[in-house]
């Protein structure tokens, strides 16, 4: 028999078809909150970024309480060498850690209207932090490259442990985020 689609109840309590892609959009929204925990890191300098995402793959990243600017994010994120200014790596001293330059900064700003990449108007607004790595995740926009949701705390030296220790949250989490989603939707 064909697939039948799933039904949500509206607020008139008509029923209608939640579509393939609005379930796999909520899933990964649901992803992008659950794992804020691996990436937010408010505290964490961006010396100690840079060491931890110079050796991760492409599109790894941590966000962070800026220094510089109050109210606002450092989004750190790990670029492919293609992806860094070639002006940047000409002016490197010698023998100097190149895989360091592979990390690149960007600072989201935080406003009453919410959260956005500064610099560039191919950047609309966000509601929150979580809604916004969740569009990067599937578009660039105007940074170098896609993020990648983690998995596991980078700053964790056994990702494994994390997992195990995460699993008992994720149905509080997940019911949290559901209850935000569905009062925001």
């Amino acid at each position: 028999p064909p697939i039948q689609p799933d039904k949500s109840t509206t607020e008139n309590n008509t029923e209608r078809p939640i579509s393939r892609e609005n379930k796999r959009i909520h899933s990964e929204m649901i992803n992008a909150s659950t794992s804020e925990k691996f990436w937010y890191k408010p505290k964490m300098s961006r010396d100690r970024a840079i060491q931890l995402l110079k050796n991760a793959t492409p599109g790894d990243f941590i966000v962070r309480d800026s220094k510089s600017y109050q109210g606002s994010y450092g989004l750190c994120v790990r670029v492919e060498k293609h992806q860094v200014p070639r002006s940047v790596l000409d002016s490197l001293p010698p023998n100097s850690d190149e895989s360091c330059q592979l990390v690149r900064h960007f600072l989201i700003e935080g406003s009453q209207k919410g959260v956005k990449v500064a610099g560039s108007d191919r950047e609309p607004n966000f509601a929150s932090l979580a809604a916004l790595i969740h569009q990067h995740c599937h578009t660039p926009l105007s940074l170098p490259i896609k993020l990648n949701i983690p998995q596991y705390d980078i700053t964790t030296t056994d990702p494994k442990s994390t997992n195990k220790q995460n699993n008992h949250n994720n149905i509080d989490q997940i019911s949290t985020t559901l209850y935000y989603l569905h009062e925001t939707g």
